[in-house]
């Protein structure tokens, strides 16, 4: 009869758990579905508005949380409640709700780029109140999820740069450009790297090809006032040393206004005179011959910012 009784009593134990486990379900169901009304503007008040209010909106995802308490295994609640957060623009909720659900398929590619996307916003957040370290972190995770995603990889680059990390920012920028297209301000980015890294040619060059696809750029335009300033200096100094006799010392300055401003005139006509003066006449009448160049283009309108012979 003990034995019996034991018997009797897992089973009475094992029906009232199913039958809880079912009510459960159930209610958890009844909380969706109510929290479904609130966030979809079905409420009788909110149909009239034509949105949900702030207030619908957080009871909505009360309900979404009361029916992940209940049942924790559903992944529909889980998104309930992450577009309840994003419609309160609490990204934080919504990334939780994400990972949650995630766990339920890790497999799931739509919820895995959806979540990489709102985790690569918090770290613009956190970057945009100098959290750098704290921002480069979530860019890291967004990447794991999404890695093919060529904004993370930039604004992964951008927190490198706060951190003062050059080199590995540089990398970011080139990883950025196995998934998307070049565009001016990659080269902007990236030029200005090269400067940091000390690397000025490399530096320069990528802003006269940011200046070829978006000459009006603010950062190009920049760029250009101060090759302009900085190759008007050299011309300057070549023309003191032009008149002093020192050739040399000419042609070196010229070569660097040069190779600042390639669609100059200015710098090939005095260079060509200070080659002519120092007995290289070969190279004066090179000089010449591409300032004629230059400027024919110039007449038709090309401009003169190819190479550094201004032959493009």
């Amino acid at each position: 009869m003990a034995l019996m009784s034991r018997q009797t009593s897992g089973e009475l134990v094992r029906s009232l758990r199913r039958a809880n486990d079912s009510s459960s379900v159930a209610k958890a169901q009844k909380h969706f579905n109510e929290g479904l009304d609130l966030l979809l503007g079905k409420a009788r008040e909110t149909m009239e508005r034509g949105r949900p209010s702030t207030w619908e909106l957080e009871k909505a995802s009360i309900k979404f949380k009361k029916a992940i308490f209940l049942d924790p295994d559903t992944r529909d609640y889980y998104f309930a409640r992450a577009d309840a957060a994003l419609k309160l623009h609490d990204i934080r909720s919504a990334v939780s709700s994400l990972r949650f659900a995630l766990k339920g398929d890790i497999s799931d590619g739509m919820t895995r780029r959806r979540l990489s996307k709102l985790i690569d916003l918090q770290g613009l957040s956190w970057l945009d109140v100098g959290a750098a370290a704290a921002a480069l972190a979530l860019f890291d995770a967004a990447l794991r999820l999404d890695p093919v995603q060529g904004p993370f990889h930039v604004h992964r680059a951008l927190a490198l740069v706060r951190l003062g990390d050059f080199h590995q920012a540089l990398k970011a920028v080139d990883a950025s450009l196995t998934c998307m297209a070049l565009t001016p301000d990659h080269l902007v980015l990236r030029g200005k790297l090269y400067w940091a890294l000390r690397l000025a040619d490399l530096g320069n060059a990528d802003f006269r090809r940011a200046q070829a696809l978006a000459p009006d750029h603010p950062e190009v335009l920049h760029f250009h006032r101060e090759m302009l300033r900085q190759a008007d200096a050299l011309v300057r100094r070549g023309v003191a040393a032009l008149k002093a006799g020192h050739y040399a010392e000419a042609i070196e300055a010229l070569d660097g206004a040069l190779g600042l401003s390639p669609g100059d005139l200015r710098p090939r006509v005095l260079r060509a005179s200070a080659r002519r003066r120092a007995g290289d006449r070969q190279g004066a009448l090179d000089d010449l011959e591409d300032a004629a160049f230059v400027y024919a283009r110039h007449l038709r309108g090309e401009g003169g910012g190819g190479g550094e012979d201004g032959r493009g």
